[in-house]
């Protein structure tokens, strides 16, 4: 398996800002992708956590066909497409002025909303 902890990167103008694919686990906090001409985050099997990240202006915000999406306390916004596929989202995430699309499935519990520790 491959891991990889992201933290304080910046992806701007490139096709898919951070791919992820089978056999990866990645984490990417404290970031910024923008303005990628296909995906911000493109996620085709593994998984990803992704927190306090702002993922904006790019052709999809959130690409996934394979794997799982975890989102914590991100700002998605002014994504043609805010998600693409389905991602697990905790209760702290924003979701503003992006195009239709994907699935946004909540995650965490009634007492832990937002799955902070």
């Amino acid at each position: 398996m491959i891991k990889a902890t992201l933290s304080n990167v910046k992806v701007i103008n490139a096709a898919s800002g951070i791919g992820v694919s089978a056999g990866a686990a990645v984490h990417l906090s404290n970031s910024v992708v923008s303005s990628n001409s296909v995906a911000g985050i493109a996620i085709s099997g593994g998984g990803i956590n992704i927190d306090a990240t702002t993922i904006s202006f790019n052709t999809i915000g959130v690409k996934q066909v394979g794997g799982s999406v975890n989102l914590s306390n991100n700002d998605l916004s002014f994504n043609s497409t805010g998600v693409s596929g389905t991602v697990n989202s905790h209760s702290n995430n924003r979701f503003t002025n992006n195009g239709a699309g994907g699935t946004i499935t909540p995650i965490g519990s009634t007492t832990n909303p937002t799955g902070l520790q």
